[in-house]
């Protein structure tokens, strides 16, 4: 299925950066409700590494070594990156209600985290 390629494809290339950088804190793959196109993800992430003077450099680093390996079929899946610092709420909502040792993959249906409505996501 092409969704678990989507993921596989994306552990394999996130193992990689947290190889040369560290861990990342939360990373999440989501479908919201009512989103358009219904189809298409959301990527985020969050590491202890990102800080707001360097989230630019950071991007830059990440993006080519996460994105820049997949197959264009499953890099069309994704239609927004986002970055959040550690301390974001949503980040620490997330955390609070799965743990900060989650198993990878989790996946998460039909959540609401602050004013986010979360219809189906893996995190990563």
């Amino acid at each position: 299925m092409v969704k678990e390629a989507l993921v596989n494809e994306l552990r394999k290339n996130l193992k990689e950066v947290e190889k040369e950088k560290g861990k990342f804190t939360l990373v999440i793959l989501a479908r919201m409700k009512d989103q358009w196109p219904p189809r298409r993800w959301r990527f985020a992430l969050a590491a202890p590494w990102i800080d707001e003077v360097a989230k630019r450099k950071a991007i830059a680093y990440f993006y080519p070594k996460i994105f820049g390996k997949l197959d264009p079929s499953l890099l069309a899946l994704i239609e927004d990156i986002a970055v959040f610092y550690i301390d974001h709420p949503l980040v620490r909502e997330i955390l609070e209600e799965v743990g900060t040792e989650y198993q990878a993959p989790l996946a998460i249906t039909n959540r609401r985290f602050g004013s986010i409505e979360i219809e189906e996501a893996i995190l990563l």
